[in-house]
């Protein structure tokens, strides 16, 4: 049985939204667990191995309970930031994550790593950069108990 043109351009068009709504969707994944990821409790990340990912940035180290180290991450030193300074500009956010004890090595300076993490959480869609370069978590409400657009990272952890 023969399709009719027609229809093939018609599945083609829907393949092709169907696949972008996929890659929104990811996406919101991604954020909503990076997210949620931050929020573990102390003794869950202490008992993780690290995964090899340190590319030279550190924290400062605190006793795990096996007795080794426990370093956090660039990226949930700033979300910590955020979520305990929410509208902060990016020299803000590099002050208190340098004065949480976050060091770096190599040749890259906190201010540069910051700024290039605050990007890529953007790019994302976990934070927002709002008037005056002030970042935001982006799944917070605004006061009226509303979400700053449809589609946004509260809503899709509801779907969840």
């Amino acid at each position: 049985m023969a399709i009719s043109q027609e229809a093939l351009r018609e599945l083609r068009r829907e393949l092709t939204e169907l696949r972008q709504c996929r890659k929104q969707i990811d996406t919101k994944i991604h954020g909503i667990e990076l997210i949620l990821s931050t929020r573990r409790a102390p003794s869950l990340e202490a008992g993780r191995k690290k995964q090899g990912r340190g590319r030279g940035v550190r924290a400062g180290a605190s006793a795990g309970t096996n007795g080794s180290a426990r370093r956090a991450t660039l990226r949930k030193e700033i979300m910590d930031v955020l979520q305990q300074a929410p509208g902060s500009k990016a020299k803000e956010v590099t002050d208190l994550v340098s004065r949480k004890g976050f060091r770096v090595g190599g040749v890259t300076s906190l201010s540069k790593r910051v700024g290039h993490e605050l990007s890529r959480l953007r790019r994302i869609r976990v934070i927002r950069k709002r008037r005056g370069g002030r970042y935001v978590i982006a799944a917070a409400a605004k006061p009226n108990g509303a979400t700053e657009r449809p589609g946004t990272l509260a809503e899709a952890s509801a779907v969840l």
